[in-house]
C-alpha cells in the first residue's frame, strides 16, 4: 500500500496524461491481489487504492476505462463452491471443487487440498489461501458495486469443462451487463499430453467457452511456450515455440478472431 495515496494519485495522473495521447484508455490497478506475493495489504487497503487510483485516471481521461486488478484463476473454484454449500447443494459443491481444481490438486495441494466429502470441503473452504481469496473477491465485487471500476478482469487458465459454471458465477454475483474481459486467459496443464492438436483443440475450447459465457475480450498468455521456465510447477502453454515457430494453437486463436463462426463449428 502506497505510504501517501495523494502522491499516488499524482503518479497515476502522469500515467494517463503520457498514454492518453498514445490511445491508451484502459487501465488496470494491481495484479492478482488474492495472492500475498503480490499484496501485502488488507482488502480494505486495496479498495481505498482503486477507488483513489480509479479517482484519478478519470479525472486525467475522462473517455479511460478501469478495470480491478484481476485475481488469481484459482479463486473462483472456492467460490463456487462455497456457493453451492450456501444454497445447500453439498453434492454440487464438492463436485464444483474437484472439477474447478483438477489440473491445480497435484502441485498446489497446500493451498487447495482435495476433497470428497461435504466435510472435507468445508474444511478445505476454511484454509487461509481460499479465505483470502473469497475476501478479495468480495472487496472486488464491493469495487464494482460502487462504480469505482468499469469492468471486471478474468484471469483463467483451468479446463475448459469449467468455464460454463464459472460464467454464470460471475455473472450471478455482479449487476447485469457488467462487462467481463478476460486479459489474462491460458493452459495450466501438469502432465499434459506432448501432441499440439490437443493443445489446439484446448485453446478453442477454452476460447469458445468464454465467449459464449459473454466475456468481450480474450488476450492468450504467454506468447511463447517456456518449457524450461524458472518454476516447472507452473508450465502453461504458449502460441509459439521457444524458436518464434507458429503452434497450430496460435493458428486456432488467430481463426477465433471471429468467434461466432468458428465455435460454431465446435463439436
Amino acid at each position: 500500500m502506497p505510504t501517501n495515496l495523494d502522491d499516488y494519485a499524482a503518479f497515476v495522473t502522469t500515467v494517463v496524461q503520457r498514454y492518453a495521447p498514445l490511445g491508451v484508455h484502459e487501465y488496470a490497478l494491481e495484479n492478482e491481489v488474492n495472492a500475498p506475493g503480490h499484496w501485502t495489504g488488507t482488502p480494505a487497503d486495496y479498495e481505498r487504492l482503486v477507488t483513489a487510483g480509479a479517482r484519478a485516471v478519470h479525472a486525467a481521461d475522462p473517455t479511460a476505462k478501469v478495470a480491478d486488478g484481476g485475481l488469481g484463476s484459482t479463486v473462483y473454484g472456492g467460490v463456487l463452491a462455497q456457493d453451492l454449500l450456501d444454497q445447500g447443494k453439498d453434492a454440487e459443491a464438492v463436485a464444483a471443487y474437484r472439477q474447478y481444481y483438477a489440473r491445480r490438486f497435484e502441485v498446489r495441494g497446500d493451498q487447495l487440498p482435495q476433497a470428497t466429502t461435504a466435510a472435507d470441503l468445508r474444511t478445505a473452504l476454511a484454509g487461509d489461501q481460499l479465505v483470502r481469496n473469497r475476501q478479495y473477491f468480495d472487496a472486488t465485487l464491493d469495487l464494482v458495486r460502487n462504480h469505482v471500476v468499469d469492468l471486471f478482469q478474468l484471469h483463467f487458465y483451468e479446463a475448459p469443462d469449467v468455464i460454463g459454471s464459472l460464467t454464470s458465477m460471475l455473472h450471478a454475483h455482479l449487476p447485469a451487463d457488467f462487462p467481463v474481459q478476460a486479459w489474462e486467459v491460458g493452459q495450466f496443464w501438469p502432465n499434459a499430453p506432448e501432441d499440439p492438436a490437443v493443445h489446439a483443440d484446448q485453446t478453442k475450447r477454452v476460447v469458445c467457452g468464454l465467449v459464449s459465457g459473454g466475456v468481450q475480450r480474450i488476450i492468450w498468455l504467454p506468447l511463447g511456450y517456456n518449457p524450461n521456465g524458472r518454476n516447472a510447477t507452473e508450465l502453461r502453454f504458449g502460441l509459439l515455440d521457444p524458436n518464434g515457430t507458429t503452434r497450430p494453437a496460435a493458428t486456432t486463436f488467430l481463426a477465433l478472431r471471429q468467434p461466432q463462426t468458428a465455435c460454431a463449428k465446435l463439436d
